[in-house]
């Protein structure tokens, strides 16, 4: 085996391993992602359930607040 084809072996290997540690790291912010939004879901529908009035009035506040945050920094970056 001479260099050159001994070189693409290892770059060819390399590019392999390289990808397939970007697919796990991919999949595992997809799985975290997934995670976390039913966990949201579930407790939010639950705090729902229990007071309902309540927690939507704060919850339409902080949404508002967000978004006036969210334009601000659309606002500074323009």
């Amino acid at each position: 085996m001479d260099v050159g084809k001994l070189i693409r072996w290892i770059n060819s290997v390399w590019r392999f391993y390289t990808m397939h540690q970007q697919a796990v790291g991919f999949m595992r912010g997809i799985g975290a992602g997934i995670l976390v939004g039913v966990t949201v879901a579930a407790v939010g529908g639950k705090m729902m359930q229990n007071n309902s009035r309540g927690f939507r009035r704060r919850a339409g506040r902080t949404l508002r607040s967000l978004g006036d945050l969210l334009d601000g920094i659309q606002g500074a970056f323009r």
